[in-house]
């Protein structure tokens, strides 16, 4: 028997184990129910599922969880192909509350969020590829109260997420405020040269290359760097949190949310652009390129 049917076949028996416990529940397949107006029924009495189930894939366990009156309820993990943990997520009928947890492909905790009536309550924890808590500190800008977690990487102080400061001419990606709260503000680049709260500063193509070079390179700069969720691959080793904010042009347009992150950095390629630091969903590597400094970015600050 090869290793990965061997893990996938314990993984079916963990799923299997932790949903039946020591008692006799029965767990059904979750495709064997029907979707009624958003509540998941017992095909046969038509009666809304209260349970326990698993979702399989080609003979692979990808979900485990439990439904309450035909809603999410309690713990849904959600599995890899080879097996190994994913994510486990709490929700109270069908609304995410409690913790939210991320695994890397090796088995080990790297984030924990914490939800509350489906939104994020600010509170994080951060775990390195050893198990280590990693330490978040934290500032607030004087100009608008927000308040930034932020990690030192190196010898560099960074904001871990994106700048939020309301300056004029930045939008909310689709001029949407919820895009706001997760991805921070689009910026064009002379607005991004000082938009910085006092004691922080647009990192220079230089000091980017610093942090390059301490994670270990462009060609796995992305995978390391970028939030744990949000993309396909990211682990986010050192706290950085970047995530896939996309970017707006001059016409009013806004393209690739979830997609691409686009950092501005300080550095000008000629009078009319600015080099800017890109990560794609599915990429490991980071990557420069330039744009027309109209373009719309994210923004990271860097501690002066």
């Amino acid at each position: 028997m090869n290793r990965r049917k061997f893990i996938v076949i314990l993984a079916f028996a963990a799923a299997l184990a932790f949903l039946t416990g020591c008692g006799e529940e029965k767990v059904v397949e979750f495709g064997s129910l029907q979707q009624r107006g958003g509540i998941y029924v017992v095909p046969e009495t038509q009666k809304p599922y209260s349970g326990k189930f698993v979702e399989t894939r080609e003979n692979v366990v990808i979900k485990a969880g439990s439904l309450k009156n035909g809603k999410l309820h309690g713990e849904l993990t959600t599995y890899r192909k080879d097996g190994s943990v994913d994510k486990v997520e709490t929700f109270a009928e069908d609304v995410l509350n409690g913790k939210w947890k991320k695994y890397d492909e090796k088995g080990k905790l790297r984030l924990v969020e914490n939800y509350k009536d489906g939104k994020k309550d600010g509170k994080r924890e951060l775990y390195d590829g050893n198990g280590k808590l990693i330490q978040l500190g934290s500032f607030a800008d004087s100009r608008d109260g927000k308040k930034y977690a932020t990690i030192k990487i190196g010898t560099q102080t960074w904001m871990a997420e994106n700048l939020n400061h309301n300056a004029s001419g930045s939008k909310c990606y689709g001029n949407d405020e919820s895009n706001c709260q997760t991805y921070g503000r689009l910026y064009d680049w002379n607005t991004a040269l000082k938009v910085c709260p006092s004691g922080w500063h647009l990192p220079t193509k230089d000091e980017w290359e610093v942090i390059t070079a301490y994670v270990g390179g462009a060609d796995t700069e992305g995978k390391k760097l970028k939030s744990s969720s949000g993309w396909k691959n990211g682990t986010d080793e050192f706290g950085f949190s970047a995530l896939p904010g996309g970017l707006g042009l001059s016409d009013g347009s806004f393209f690739n949310v979830g997609i691409s992150g686009n950092w501005w950095s300080a550095s000008e390629y000629d009078s009319s652009g600015a080099y800017y630091r890109d990560m794609g969903y599915i990429s490991e590597y980071a990557n420069w390129d330039y744009l027309s400094k109209s373009n719309l970015f994210s923004v990271r600050c860097l501690q002066d």
